[in-house]
């Protein structure tokens, strides 16, 4: 439900759209949940290029003002292109107001990591638009959506929506639904609230950047036009950096929520396969010869295990194909987020401490990329560590049925064990490259510390 400040911080966020080229609007978009989540919706079958069609006109427009401003900052960084100072100050070229004369190394530095941030990261966002080949994660997004008690209307607009969706991922999430508290109703209170304040603390940050740039454009002699055209040409940067936070929020946020929703799953399947066991080896042992009411027990037993065990095939199947759609992104993430740390904990030796809210501005990006590389990876890691466990059960099960299963009920679970206990570990991936364990974690973790501590020594 929600709540009369839920409503003025849409109005907010409704506003500051306006400032920063959103199509964000109430008579659009019940929440900003749903308008954040639409662009993950939208019906693209024919590649990247119709999937840039489909989006809305003002956020067409941030992608080709971001994609020239990359272009130009990363063109002034390898000096493929000599702009002039005229024109470089007319496009806003922020290495000409905030750093000093003879600090060239720093000025490529800094046009870099904005280049990192306009063009590169912008790209990564662009691809989490496109969820076409993974129907679970689409799923996923409509439930969270429509969400209500009435299934069947929920079910209906799911269908006009999507078109067709997973009925195998509905399936596990009634059960969770049934076995413990899902909060997808506290979950989009929860991505409204943030996203909204977090456009309120872009906004700040927005009007303290505009004070430290006219304290810097006060000396510098130029004519009234060409301060007014560098002034508007300016705010450029923080639309695009604006966008790349804000829609960078709504993966992390989803990812980091799905991968719990997962290891709740887990747990839950996993105990009630314990507590059918448990009960399972009570029955059996405490008679030698069994009666009509032991065997049909029993057999229910077997049912119910055999129900589980369907369900944590379909938990596979749905990790299996959140990886489509995640894994690519997650080795984005830690290719950029790396190049990004490097970029800013030089930029931090550089920038005079005078500047302080540069030095704010730093530390608030670097942990955004420590967010990114760290947190979501490892619940990723936590998550397929989870999902890998149900070997331990399944060998218990193989151990406890050998006692009074019939043959076809030994052999049903030896089929599950063959193919759910695999050589190869179950989960979502780096890229192509292998699955996201927490002996893979541990690694990367390693391997970045090392990789920031050498780029510190060959920069100091």
């Amino acid at each position: 439900m929600m709540t009369k400040l839920d409503n003025q911080l849409q109005i907010i966020y409704q506003i500051f759209s306006i400032i920063y080229l959103n199509s964000y609007s109430l008579s659009s978009y019940r929440t900003v949940f749903e308008y954040q989540t639409s662009f993950l919706l939208l019906n693209n079958q024919y590649g990247f290029y119709h999937l840039f069609i489909l989006l809305p006109l003002l956020e067409k427009l941030q992608f080709i003002l971001s994609t020239l401003l990359g272009i130009f900052y990363i063109t002034k960084s390898f000096n493929y292109i000599q702009y002039s100072d005229t024109f470089r100050f007319l496009i806003g070229d922020l290495t000409t107001i905030i750093i000093p004369d003879g600090q060239q190394m720093t000025e490529k530095i800094i046009s870099l990591f904005i280049a990192n941030i306009c063009l590169v990261s912008e790209i990564v966002i662009y691809n989490t638009f496109y969820t076409q080949n993974s129907l679970a994660f689409r799923t996923l997004i409509i439930y969270m959506q429509e969400f209500n008690d009435d299934f069947d209307k929920m079910y209906r607009i799911m269908i006009e929506k999507c078109g067709n969706y997973s009925r195998s991922s509905c399936l596990l999430f009634n059960y969770s639904l049934r076995k413990f508290s899902t909060n997808f109703k506290q979950f989009r209170l929860f991505m409204n609230r943030w996203i909204s304040i977090g456009q309120i603390f872009h906004a700040l940050l927005n009007l303290c950047f505009f004070i430290f740039i006219f304290d810097k454009l006060i000396n510098i002699n130029r004519p009234l036009w060409q301060l007014i055209i560098s002034i508007l040409m300016i705010q450029l940067l923080p639309i695009s950096m604006n966008f790349t936070a804000i829609f960078a929020y709504s993966p992390f946020f989803i990812g980091s929520y799905t991968m719990m929703l997962g290891m709740k799953t887990v747990r839950q399947i996993r105990m009630d396969i314990r507590k059918i066991l448990t009960l399972y080896e009570w029955i059996t042992n405490k008679r030698k010869k069994l009666n009509i009411n032991d065997r049909m027990n029993i057999r229910l037993i077997e049912y119910n295990i055999n129900r589980l065990l369907k369900l944590y095939t379909r938990l596979i199947i749905f990790s299996e194909e959140i990886q489509l759609y995640m894994s690519r992104l997650i080795l984005w993430i830690l290719i950029i987020g790396t190049v990004g740390t490097q970029l800013v904990l030089y930029l931090l030796k550089q920038i005079q401490n005078d500047q302080i809210f540069l030095i704010f501005f730093l530390y608030y990006t670097l942990v955004c990329y420590f967010n990114f590389i760290i947190a979501l990876t490892y619940f990723i890691s936590k998550f397929n560590s989870k999902l890998n466990a149900i070997r331990f059960d399944l060998q218990r099960m193989i151990i406890v049925i050998d006692k009074q299963s019939c043959r076809r009920f030994k052999f049903l679970i030896m089929n599950y064990y063959e193919r759910m206990v695999n050589i190869k570990p179950w989960g979502i991936k780096i890229g192509t490259i292998t699955v996201l364990t927490k002996g893979i974690f541990c690694k990367l973790m390693l391997f970045y510390a090392r990789f920031t501590m050498l780029s510190s020594k060959l920069s100091g």
